[in-house]
């Protein structure tokens, strides 16, 4: 009887923290406004990204902006150059940040508007515009804010999960180490509870590689984008994300390497004893 408790508690700890690691990464890293940003820094010195995001600006002042027709050609080789070269110059990086801040609290924030992924590009332009302005004949306004929709599908309540991640992420923890902890006090020996629950977070780790490796690119395939630059970005994020979650696994991997030495050492020593 005090077998199958323990292994009831194995597998309740294993579900839960199928469930509860995703949504402490979410909360990290997406509900939380610095998280974000921390989280999408490093996507702006991708020249994938850098080049859709000239092809973008470029399209939006020449063509939304009614530049002259006169102008538009020398106008679009300028701004292409001019934001195809500002990924280098000082000050790019706190831009691209502050865009990225601006576009959580689009969505995250107390006064958020937005009903789906959306990336507020209006620093990275005024940036861009600040370079190109003594290369071009005419003036640019600077556009104080571009909202580009990422996604063309309302996702309001997936946004409304996600601010809930923190706190249900806690009460899984909580839950996860309820149930291990109740999984050692039940086993016979508390060695072999040990290796089992580091057996446990193997499999953890392995179902939920599995699923970040296949099941995004699929999601992420019938997702649809309303630009060029939206679809770049919208990979770029999966991808990150899938990059991210990966390193939290690797660390719940080596933990469960750990658990199951340390309780064959336990066995051993008690063994010998």
């Amino acid at each position: 009887m005090r077998r199958l408790i323990a292994t009831g508690c194995v597998v309740i700890a294993m579900l839960a923290a199928i469930v509860t690691l995703p949504l402490a990464w979410v909360a990290s890293n997406i509900a939380d406004e610095d998280g974000y940003v921390a989280f999408t820094s490093p996507m702006g010195s991708d020249p994938e990204l850098q080049k859709a995001f000239a092809e973008y600006l470029t399209d939006y002042f020449v063509r939304e902006q009614g530049l002259p027709s006169a102008v538009q050609p020398t106008a679009a080789k300028v701004l292409a150059g001019a934001a195809a070269n500002t990924a280098n110059a000082p000050g790019f990086t706190k831009a691209w940040e502050q865009s990225q801040r601006s576009s959580h609290r689009l969505m995250f924030g107390p006064k958020a508007n937005q009903d789906r992924l959306a990336v507020d590009l209006g620093p990275l332009a005024d940036f861009v515009v600040d370079h190109a302005a003594s290369g071009l004949p005419v003036a640019l306004p600077k556009p104080g804010k571009i909202v580009l929709q990422v996604n063309n599908e309302s996702q309001r309540e997936a946004i409304d999960q996600i601010q809930a991640t923190n706190h249900r992420s806690q009460v899984g923890w909580i839950v996860v180490a309820a149930a291990a902890a109740l999984s050692l006090l039940f086993a016979k020996r508390r060695s072999t509870g040990l290796a089992w629950l580091g057996a446990g977070a193997l499999g953890v780790a392995a179902l939920l590689k599995a699923a970040t490796s296949y099941g995004v690119p699929n999601i992420l395939d019938k997702t649809p984008s309303p630009s060029g630059f939206a679809r770049t970005l919208q990979k770029l994020l999966a991808d990150r994300a899938a990059d991210s979650l990966s390193q939290w696994l690797v660390w719940l991997t080596i933990a469960g390497i750990a658990a199951i030495v340390a309780g064959v050492l336990l066995r051993v020593s008690s063994g010998k004893s």
